[in-house]
């Protein structure tokens, strides 16, 4: 029986991004966490590390490459690869082309992700300043709530 605590430092890692919103945050069982027990329980060097849930791309594809690092360096490949859901696709996509991490990175595969930008998005922003304040402002508070090690800004991302 594989011990399912602790990732396997053999083997490429693979590493879960999550995307946009404190659903991974608040609910700490979320299904990344499921994902990853499954495959570490087959053996597999899987990781489910969190960013700041609101945040430009840019902010949090630098917070995706500290993690990367650390993955990478405490791996026994030089490489890592990467499934981004929905936003953390987005984010794959600037660490890989902007923040030069194509250098550790065996494969990208995106799930959900709104290459071509988001209609709820779209809309929120587009709504009067009262209802759209009123909507970043709750975004924000949760998210500063969900994760802590950095601010939230909902209305930028």
């Amino acid at each position: 029986m594989l011990d399912r605590s602790a990732p396997r430092p053999d083997g490429v890692p693979v590493i879960l991004m999550h995307g946009f919103g404190t659903t991974t945050h608040l609910l700490k069982n979320s299904a990344a966490v499921g994902i990853v027990e499954h495959l570490r329980g087959r053996g597999i060097n899987a990781h489910a590390p969190y960013v700041v849930p609101y945040a430009t791309i840019a902010e949090r594809a630098g917070m995706w490459k500290t993690h990367l690092d650390e993955i990478v360096a405490n791996s026994a490949s030089d490489h890592a690869h990467l499934i981004g859901f929905s936003m953390g696709g987005l984010d794959a996509r600037y660490l890989i082309s902007v923040l030069g991490a194509h250098q550790n990175v065996a494969t990208l595969t995106t799930v959900a992700t709104p290459h071509h930008g988001s209609p709820l998005a779209s809309f929120v922003l587009s709504r009067p300043a009262l209802l759209k304040n009123l909507i970043v402002g709750s975004m924000n508070r949760v998210g500063t709530y969900a994760f802590t090690e950095a601010a939230s800004n909902a209305e930028a991302a």
